[in-house]
């Protein structure tokens, strides 16, 4: 599971990534969390949450050479 419920104080929890998420794999996440009591007859509540992964630019620039020789005119227009 990507996500898991953890205790941080007494009756609260909170809900975190078990790793980091990757937009490229799976780029939202529809969580649902239930809770329910033990009493007779249980009482629970539920909610939906969306979460929509952002992205970061994690892949390098690959260039085919180590170095290119180019030669540019001076004064060119802007965008040549």
């Amino acid at each position: 599971a990507d996500f898991m419920l953890k205790s941080y104080s007494k009756n609260y929890y909170k809900l975190v990534t078990h790793g980091p998420l990757d937009r490229e794999e799976i780029p939202e996440y529809n969580i649902i969390v239930l809770a329910t009591d033990r009493g007779k007859p249980p009482l629970s509540s539920r909610t939906n949450i969306t979460l929509h992964i952002a992205d970061v630019n994690d892949n390098a620039p690959v260039f085919q050479q180590p170095w290119y020789i180019v030669h540019v005119a001076e004064n060119n227009p802007p965008g040549a």
